[in-house]
């Protein structure tokens, strides 16, 4: 049930990219401000919590769009360079946000060779536990100025995809009871709802087969991920004891409500768990 998320001490929360700007390609001040503050006040009442934040590119992007000419990050080499001007960027949202709650966030920036190789892995488990115990917050994200394989249009095989499968591992590796997909979408729907007035929500899973698979759509404008990379996070976050939901980050208070356990975005947690 949802209320055992009440109790989930220790949460793991995505942030995509679409949540930072607006409609009009503007930086969403207002929606980024109000869901750090979320976190940090779940934080301040006692809870772990884990932001993997996606982000770096656009704020690149959007960087360089304000100073020169518009440069589409249509090239490899044009995504990593935007990446590593946006990364400062977005650390600094998140530094100048916590300070409001006296809070210190620590960047992390990893590879998918952090997680498959045992002494990388090791190093950086002890290393997020232990800023859990100075009561930082790990803000995570792939180090996409050397590893190239979350830019990459062509092949996701072995991507973190858009930061939702590197948001599971996360979750998994540290023994993390929830993850938390928060972009521009409510949940799972039964066909793409911007396209069909008819399509229904789908409020819990509670096991990810074929035909709830064939339910993703594309991916989203902004970020490189979708309702399958998702689904893929999901599954890890299932496979792991866990539970994962995919809510609308949108939503003002969004988050807060999720973690009260209020009925909010779909939920996957295997039946067991959620009875």
């Amino acid at each position: 049930m949802r209320n055992q998320i009440r109790d989930a001490r220790r949460v793991v929360v995505k942030l995509g990219s679409n949540l930072f700007f607006d409609g009009s390609g503007q930086l969403a001040l207002g929606r980024i401000s109000s869901l750090i503050g979320d976190i940090a006040r779940a934080h301040l009442a006692g809870r772990q919590v884990i932001v993997v934040s996606s982000g770096a590119v656009a704020l690149g992007e959007n960087a360089i769009k304000t100073s020169q000419a518009k440069l589409p990050a249509s090239s490899l080499v044009q995504k990593q360079a935007l990446a590593a001007i946006g990364q400062s960027r977005l650390m600094n949202l998140y530094e100048r946000e916590f300070a409001t709650y006296g809070i210190t966030p620590a960047q992390v920036l990893l590879i998918e060779e952090d997680f498959s190789n045992q002494t990388r892995y090791l190093n950086l488990r002890n290393t997020l536990l232990t800023r859990r115990d100075m009561r930082v917050i790990p803000v995570i994200n792939e180090n996409d100025t050397v590893s190239t394989t979350e830019l990459e249009a062509t092949d996701r095989s072995v991507s973190f995809g858009d930061n939702d499968q590197l948001s599971a591992l996360v979750m998994s590796k540290l023994e993390a009871q929830v993850l938390i997909l928060l972009s521009d979408v409510d949940g799972l729907y039964s066909v793409n709802p911007r396209e069909n007035p008819d399509a229904q929500f789908i409020p819990d899973v509670h096991d990810i087969t074929p035909d709830i698979e064939a339910l993703a759509g594309n991916k989203s404008a902004r970020g490189r991920g979708g309702m399958s990379t998702k689904l893929n996070a999901a599954r890890i976050a299932m496979s792991s004891m866990g539970m994962a939901i995919i809510a609308n980050g949108m939503k003002e208070g969004v988050l807060a409500r999720v973690l009260s356990g209020e009925t909010e975005g779909t939920l996957f947690a295997a039946k067991s768990d959620s009875q």
